[in-house]
């Protein structure tokens, strides 16, 4: 059995090594998790981290964006992230969101709920 097998194994007091890399996985998401909701929080907080979304038009923009600023998270982590935070949109909001055209300044605030919160009111009413 490898090395790495066996701390994988007492890391978790698994009954099988199998069970235990699933245990070790799950921790390691639920920490990059934690990053990322720590991005997500300092993005609403700190203004100078929020002007830079203004220029960002993917989701891995986002990503590569979060990491150059010391956040470490994947892109299966954001994916999560976002999926979960959209499906508890409204189908009106899903289509807004769906809808931002990404050259716009504002798409990336509108990809999450905290960040469409920063939006001012009317903003949504022209993409131009």
């Amino acid at each position: 059995m490898e090395a790495s097998s066996l701390h994988w194994w007492s890391a978790c007091f698994a009954a099988d090594l199998h069970q235990s890399k699933f245990c070790n996985l799950d921790r390691e998401l639920l920490m990059n998790s934690e990053e990322l909701t720590r991005f997500v929080d300092e993005v609403v907080r700190s203004h100078e981290l929020a002007t830079g979304l203004k220029t960002l038009e993917s989701h891995m923009e986002i990503i590569t964006y979060a990491r150059s600023k010391g956040f470490v998270f994947n892109q299966n982590e954001w994916n999560a992230y976002f999926e979960r935070d959209f499906s508890q949109l409204s189908d009106s909001i899903q289509q807004k969101v769906l809808a931002a055209q990404t050259s716009h300044w504002s798409w990336a605030f509108r990809q999450l709920s905290a960040w469409r919160a920063m939006l001012m009111e009317g903003a949504d009413t022209s993409y131009s």
